[in-house]
């Protein structure tokens, strides 16, 4: 003989199905959630190494440059230029005084 199944059951067993569904797809949402959230922190952490990276360069370089400026700017290499262009010592300087004078203007 066949017996009625029992409803009860059966609406306990319906709410589990959908009970289990609805937690597949919340741990698939956050499983892929996850996954990107991982991947872009990854990502960023690459952009932050290179730029620091690139940030010490240009430091290093900085540096080189400021020496340079220094060297170009010292007494000994001005005066090594002054005789490679043959530029001779300003002797006996005359400086021109100009007297003062009112200038009148027209209207």
């Amino acid at each position: 003989m066949r017996t009625i199944p029992n409803i009860s059951n059966f609406k306990v067993y319906l709410n589990f199905n959908i009970l289990n569904n609805i937690l597949f797809i919340a741990m698939l949402f956050l499983g892929v959630y996850s996954v990107t959230t991982i991947n872009d922190l990854a990502i960023k952490g690459y952009a932050i190494t290179e730029l620091q990276k690139e940030l010490n360069d240009l430091k290093n370089e900085k540096n080189v440059l400021g020496l340079k400026v220094a060297h170009l700017r010292s007494y000994d290499y001005l005066n090594g230029e002054i005789t490679d262009l043959n530029f001779v010592v300003a002797n006996n300087i005359e400086y021109i005084k100009i007297e003062d004078r009112e200038v009148v203007a027209r209207k």
